[in-house]
């Protein structure tokens, strides 16, 4: 008989060669050994995995057809499809960012945990590496020796992307230790995503030195890369 395991192989194989329908298929077969009469054999926390290794990735045509159908299904109760216009849609979301706002990079702000105040370290580049600046950046503003974070707490590594590494949650020492500048100087603007009923994006909220001073404080605490993608290597998949 064909377990878990194997079904969860061959769905993935089926992913790799973008038979949308035929993994669907795979994911309503229901689980013989379960007293739940809708419980299924592949669970969705294959999907994430699966959309990413269709043909041109989660964003790519045949990724968003195996997320359609999946959400069409699930509506329906299962994982089969159901018809057309009676669930979600799903659509690619045309290139948009919010309007840039002018910034007070003058803002002067309070002491930091170890490193001084928000003025007392360089921004960094616009266009480079910002995961390789904060990590240049983090000694400077929040010095081991002066330990700035305490470590609170990881979990068992339930966790997606699904390379399982364990999640540690960290707290600065003190209320100052993050430099930010006084409240009040920028404006913050909200600015609604088009075509994206109730997604909006805050503008003016941060000016770059705090987020610098924000990205540089995740570097402080072992912040790293999550694995590529292995259909994207050129895109951090959290960065």
């Amino acid at each position: 008989p064909v377990g878990p395991v194997q079904l969860r192989q061959v769905f993935f194989a089926c992913c790799t060669r973008g038979m949308a329908a035929e993994a669907l298929q795979l994911m309503a077969r229901r689980d013989p050994s379960s007293s739940n009469p809708a419980a299924r054999m592949l669970s969705k926390d294959v999907l994430i995995r699966g959309c990413g290794l269709m043909p041109g990735g989660v964003d790519g045509e045949q990724g968003m057809v195996l997320l359609e159908g999946t959400l069409r299904g699930a509506s329906g109760g299962g994982w089969e499809p159901i018809p057309p216009g009676l669930a979600v849609r799903v659509h690619l979301q045309p290139p948009w960012v919010p309007p840039s706002t002018p910034e007070n990079e003058a803002a002067g702000g309070g002491e930091g945990g170890g490193g001084g105040g928000i003025n007392n370290f360089p921004l960094m580049a616009r266009g480079g590496d910002p995961a390789a600046d904060a990590e240049a950046l983090a000694p400077k503003i929040y010095p081991a020796e002066a330990e700035p974070f305490w470590f609170v707490s990881d979990d068992d590594g339930r966790r997606r992307p699904t390379d399982r590494n364990r999640l540690e949650l960290w707290a600065p020492a003190t209320a100052n230790t993050i430099p930010l500048g006084p409240s009040g100087l920028v404006e913050t603007e909200r600015q609604d995503v088009p075509l994206v009923p109730g997604a909006f994006t805050l503008t003016g909220l941060f000016t770059r030195r705090e987020t610098s001073a924000l990205r540089a404080a995740a570097h402080a605490v072992g912040w790293r890369r999550d694995a590529p993608d292995s259909n994207q290597a050129e895109r951090g998949r959290l960065d």
